[in-house]
């Protein structure tokens, strides 16, 4: 995964970082299904704390092997984090 992602075009934002963490492997399948998850939210504050390491293991974290998953900081509101999953 890019380090960053900075996208703004009309009224579509897709943002993120990393935040504290060297997890940012994931297959590019679900690689697309995060940036169009970012599209969907439309926000500029989305920090990653990672998927998974190069040789798809995501310790400490056991749930995201493979980079099937993707861990990020809440948002301070609680309906927009709901809109996240």
């Amino acid at each position: 995964m890019k380090d960053s992602l900075s996208y703004s075009k009309g009224e579509t934002k897709i943002y993120y970082t990393f935040h504290n963490s060297d997890r940012r492997y994931c297959s590019p399948e679900w690689y697309a299904g995060f940036i169009g998850a970012l599209g969907e939210l439309n926000r500029t504050d989305i920090q990653s704390t990672g998927m998974c390491f190069g040789d798809v293991t995501s310790y400490p974290s056991i749930s995201h092997n493979n980079g099937r998953s993707v861990d990020t900081m809440y948002l301070s509101n609680f309906e927009d984090e709901k809109r996240k999953y």
